[in-house]
C-alpha cells in the first residue's frame, strides 16, 4: 500500500522528531477508516521497529500511544488492524524500556504487558521512582497514576481505616506516602511539585468524598515532614495540599451537604493548613504574600457561609476561622515587602466591596 512504502522510507532515514509526526498522521487516518486509511496500521508498525523509534523516551511513548490509539474502540480500524497495533505497541514497549532503562514509566507499562507478572505494587514504583532520572513534574505524574498502589485493591475507606490503625498499606505493601517521597526527591530541581499533589488528590476524589480527600491530602502532609531538607520543595508540597483542600473541601463547605458541625470541623482544619504554610515560608518570599491574601480571602468566604447554628462557620472563634481583618495586620508585620503586599490587599478589598 502507499502507506507501507512511506513507513518503510521514513522508518529507515527519518528523525525521531520526524517518526512521531508521521505516527500522528497514521494513527488519524487509521482511527477515522474509509479508503485512505488502508495500510495506515500497517505502516505504523513498521515506523514502530524502526531503531530511531527508541532513540528518546519521548518518540518510543509517542508511538506507543498513536498505536493503542488505532486499537481502541472507537476507531474505525478493522479488528485485525487493532490487534497488530496492540502487538506492535508491546514489543516497542519491550525494546523502549530495556533501552532507557531509568524511565519509570516506560518500565511500568513494559511490565503491564506482560500478563503473567503481577501489576507493579507500591514498592516497585519506589524503587523506579528513586532509581531513575530526575523526572519532569507531568513524566512523575503519569508514573503515579499508572501505578497500582495498595489503597486501589480496597475501598478507600478499608484505606482510611488502615491509615487510622497505623497497619501500613493494605496487603503488606509499601504505602503511597513513601512513594510520593520517592516521586518528589527525584523531581528535577526546577520541577513543581504540584502535578504530583494534584494527581494524587485527584485520585482519592474519584474514588470516594470529601473524607478521602482529607485522608490523601494528610499523607502529602507527612511527605512534606520528611523532606525537611529540601525547605522549598517542602514548603511547595504543603502549597499544593492546601491548594487542593481548597478546592475540594471549600466546595463541600459552601455546597451546604456536611452533617452539623462539618462546615466548622473543615474550616478549623484549613485554617491550621495555613498557619502551617506561612509558618514553613520566609518572609522574604513573594508567594508568602500571595498564601496571606488567599487566608483572608478564605476568611472572608467563610464569613459569607456561616448563618449561626452548630453547622456555621462563625469568623472571630480562635478555633475556627480568624477576621480577614486581623489577618490583614498580621501578614503586614510578617511580609518583607509591605508596599506589595499592601496593594495585593487593596486589590482584594476592592473585589470584596470593602467588606474584609
Amino acid at each position: 500500500s502507499a502507506w507501507g512504502a512511506v513507513g518503510s522510507e521514513v522508518a529507515r532515514a527519518a528523525r525521531p522528531s520526524a517518526l512521531r509526526g508521521l505516527a500522528e498522521e497514521l494513527a488519524a487516518q487509521a482511527v477515522r477508516g474509509g479508503g485512505h486509511a488502508e495500510g495506515a496500521v500497517e505502516a505504523l508498525a513498521k515506523v514502530a521497529e524502526a531503531p530511531a523509534a527508541c532513540a528518546n523516551v519521548e518518540t518510543a511513548l509517542a508511538l506507543v500511544e498513536a498505536l493503542q490509539c488505532c486499537a481502541e474502540d472507537s476507531s474505525d480500524a478493522p479488528t485485525s488492524d487493532k490487534a497488530a497495533a496492540i502487538q506492535a505497541a508491546g514489543a516497542l514497549l519491550l525494546r523502549a524500556a530495556a533501552a532507557h532503562p531509568t524511565s519509570g514509566q516506560l518500565a511500568l507499562m513494559a511490565a503491564a504487558q506482560d500478563p503473567a507478572q503481577p501489576a507493579p505494587r507500591g514498592a516497585t514504583v519506589a524503587a523506579l521512582a528513586r532509581s531513575s532520572r530526575p523526572q519532569d513534574a507531568g513524566e512523575a505524574a503519569k508514573l503515579l497514576l499508572l501505578a497500582e498502589l495498595p489503597e486501589a485493591d480496597a475501598s478507600h475507606g478499608a484505606a482510611r481505616e488502615a491509615k487510622r490503625t497505623s497497619a501500613g498499606a493494605v496487603g503488606g505493601a509499601v504505602g503511597r506516602s513513601r512513594v510520593l517521597q520517592a516521586m518528589l526527591r527525584n523531581l528535577a530541581r526546577d520541577a513543581p511539585a504540584g502535578p504530583i499533589v494534584f494527581a494524587h488528590v485527584a485520585e482519592a476524589a474519584v474514588r470516594g468524598g470529601a473524607a478521602d480527600v482529607e485522608v490523601a491530602c494528610d499523607e502529602v502532609r507527612e511527605v512534606a515532614a520528611q523532606l525537611w531538607d529540601q525547605p522549598a520543595r517542602r514548603s511547595q508540597t504543603l502549597g499544593a495540599a492546601l491548594t487542593c483542600e481548597l478546592r475540594c473541601l471549600g466546595a463541600a463547605m459552601m455546597g451546604g451537604t456536611l452533617p452539623a458541625g462539618g462546615s466548622a470541623r473543615l474550616a478549623g482544619r484549613l485554617v491550621a493548613r495555613f498557619e502551617e504554610l506561612l509558618a514553613q515560608l520566609d518572609d522574604r518570599d513573594p508567594e508568602k504574600e500571595d498564601w496571606w491574601i488567599q487566608y483572608m480571602e478564605f476568611a472572608h468566604q467563610a464569613s459569607q457561609w456561616g448563618s449561626g447554628g452548630d453547622g456555621s462557620v462563625r469568623t472571630g472563634d480562635a478555633s475556627r476561622v480568624p477576621r480577614a481583618t486581623d489577618l490583614h495586620v498580621r501578614a503586614m508585620r510578617s511580609v518583607g515587602d509591605q508596599a506589595s503586599f499592601g496593594e495585593k490587599a487593596q486589590r482584594l478589598l476592592q473585589q470584596q466591596g470593602g467588606a474584609c
